[in-house]
C-alpha cells in the first residue's frame, strides 16, 4: 500500500510540474501583430515583472524588461552559449554595486515580431540568472506604453 501512495505522489508531482511548465511558457510568450505603422508586441506582467521569450541571433532567450538598465545586459554563460564576443571592459553600476562588464554588439535581437539590428549590449560575468535584461539600448528604438499590467512595444516602419 505504501508503494501505491508513493507512485501516486510521484505521478501527481510530475503532472503538477508539467502544468506549471506550460503555464510559465504561456505567460512568457508575447502577443505579436503587424499594423500598417509597424510591429506591435504585448507583454503581460508575470510575477510582477515584464518578461518574455525572445531571440538573440536566432537563439531563444528570456528577456526581463528593465527601463533602468542603460543597455541590454547578458549573463556571461548565456553570451557564451549564443556566440556573443566580449569587447572592451567597462565599469557598470548595478543593483549589486560596481562590476566589470564587457561591451558587445548584438547583431540581431528579436522579441515577438519586432526585430532590432546592431544593438549595444554588455556581457556581465557576475549575472547568474537565466534572464537577459532588456535595457534602453534596445528599448529607446521602440515606443513603449504600459496599461493594466500589459506592456506594449511598437516598432515604427
Amino acid at each position: 500500500i505504501y508503494a501505491f501512495w508513493i507512485v501516486v505522489l510521484i505521478l501527481a508531482s510530475f503532472i503538477a510540474h508539467l502544468y506549471l511548465q506550460n503555464k510559465n511558457k504561456q505567460a512568457l510568450t508575447p502577443e505579436s501583430s503587424v499594423t500598417l505603422n509597424g510591429a506591435v508586441v504585448s507583454i503581460k506582467a508575470y510575477n510582477h515583472h515584464y518578461q518574455s521569450y525572445g531571440k538573440i541571433n536566432d537563439e531563444t532567450v528570456i528577456f526581463l524588461v528593465d527601463t533602468g538598465a542603460t543597455s541590454v545586459s547578458i549573463p556571461e554563460h548565456i553570451a557564451n552559449s549564443i556566440g556573443l564576443k566580449k569587447g572592451y571592459a567597462l565599469q557598470a553600476s548595478t543593483a549589486n554595486g560596481i562590476t566589470t562588464v564587457y561591451y558587445t554588439l548584438i547583431p540581431k535581437l528579436q522579441i515577438g515580431n519586432i526585430v532590432l539590428h546592431n544593438v549595444r549590449g554588455n556581457i556581465n560575468p557576475s549575472m547568474k540568472g537565466d534572464s537577459i535584461l532588456l535595457g534602453m539600448s534596445a528599448l529607446r528604438r521602440l515606443e513603449i506604453t504600459q496599461k493594466n499590467n500589459v506592456l506594449t512595444l511598437k516598432q515604427q516602419k
